[in-house]
């Protein structure tokens, strides 16, 4: 069960692990490993941060707490990444990166599995039935709505002169709304028991708030991840400036 103990510890020091590994790509977004590594470490922290929220499970809430956890990270994550490389299209870049980290998982950890039991002799295959399979069936499967979502109004923001106050916190809420949303839906597509009409409204109020907030500590990460100048580049006054999300116009 992913919501044990010991794989709780495993997936908080995977997270701690990969932040580690997205303040070091930050430094070095002026190179193309550092672009590449944030693109790719998002997706990472995206699949295993939300499971630490199973540690809640007990709790009666009215969504389940991992489901909340994967709201609140995807869009934290997505915003996070876009604006510290502060390059148009980056929320899109990262959720078709998630894509691709969510089909290996889905087709070739099942095929890997089945491969190595036979190869000595396991009677037990867990998790290789007609269920799919645990992780990748937790990964928001649109996330790539939320990110058009985010690249979209964070353009339209910075065109139209939005303030920085509230801009990320609009944008966190409807990237929020629509990943919330789309988990019913992703329930219900891979065989779920739940109705998807009954956990729209609860899943609504879940995206709207927990998207807000995302977008709210979004906008602060990303100016502690572009204070460090990138390397081969002095430090100058603009690096020490937060995104131009994060200002008043």
């Amino acid at each position: 069960m992913l919501d044990s103990p010991p794989h709780i510890g495993l997936f908080v020091s995977i997270s701690i692990t990969m932040v580690g590994s997205l303040i070091v790509c930050a430094a070095a977004r002026e190179t193309g490993w550092g672009r590449a590594g944030l693109t790719l470490s998002i997706p990472v922290l995206v699949t295993f941060s939300p499971i630490t929220a199973k540690a809640f499970d007990a709790l009666p809430l009215p969504v389940e707490p991992d489901t909340v956890g994967t709201v609140f990270f995807a869009t934290l994550l997505l915003i996070t990444g876009t604006l510290t490389l502060g390059r148009p299209g980056t929320a899109l870049m990262i959720a078709a990166a998630l894509a691709g980290m969510q089909a290996f998982l889905w087709w070739f950890s099942p095929w890997a599995a089945r491969v190595y039991a036979d190869s000595v002799g396991l009677p037990q295959r867990d998790n290789l039935g007609d269920e799919p399979p645990n992780l990748p069936a937790e990964i928001p499967l649109f996330a790539v709505l939320g990110a058009g979502a985010i690249s979209a109004l964070l353009w339209l923001g910075r065109r139209r002169g939005w303030s920085g106050r509230v801009l990320p916190q609009v944008i966190g809420a409807v990237g929020g709304l629509l990943i919330a949303l789309s988990m019913p839906v992703q329930e219900a597509l891979l065989g779920g028991s739940r109705s998807v009409s009954v956990d729209l409204l609860p899943m609504a109020v879940v995206g709207v708030l927990a998207g807000a907030l995302a977008g709210y500590l979004a906008a602060r990460f990303a100016v502690l991840l572009r204070e460090r100048p990138s390397p081969g580049r002095p430090a100058g006054p603009a690096e020490h400036a937060a995104p131009a999300v994060t200002k008043d116009r």
